[in-house]
C-alpha cells in the first residue's frame, strides 16, 4: 500500500469536503492501486496549498483506458473511493 499526495483545485474541494465526488481523474503516471491511500490537498493554481485539513481516501477500485477506451483517454484514470472507505481528515501532525 502507498500513500499519494494529490492536489485538488478550489472548484473541486467541496465535492470532496461534502462526500458528493467519490471519485478523482488523474494522470495514469504514479502507479496507483486499489487499497492505496490518497491524501487530498486544496490547491489554489494562483498561490499555492490553501492551508485547509487534507481528506483521506482509500482506492476502492480504478477505471483505465484499457477498461473503457471511449472514455478515458490514454494515460489518464478514474480513481473511485468507496463512502465506506472515507477514513477522515489526514492531520500531518
Amino acid at each position: 500500500m502507498k500513500e499519494h499526495i494529490l492536489k485538488v483545485h478550489p472548484q473541486f474541494w467541496e465535492g470532496i469536503v461534502k462526500h458528493t465526488k467519490p471519485f478523482e481523474v488523474r494522470r495514469d503516471d504514479r502507479g496507483f492501486k486499489v487499497g492505496d491511500m490518497v491524501i487530498l490537498k486544496r490547491f489554489d493554481p494562483s498561490f499555492g496549498f490553501t492551508g485547509e485539513h487534507p481528506e483521506m481516501r482509500r482506492i476502492t477500485y480504478i477505471l483505465r483506458h484499457e477498461d473503457f477506451e471511449n472514455g478515458v483517454p490514454i494515460g489518464y484514470c478514474v480513481l473511485g473511493f468507496g463512502f465506506s472507505e472515507i477514513i477522515q481528515r489526514h492531520d500531518p501532525s
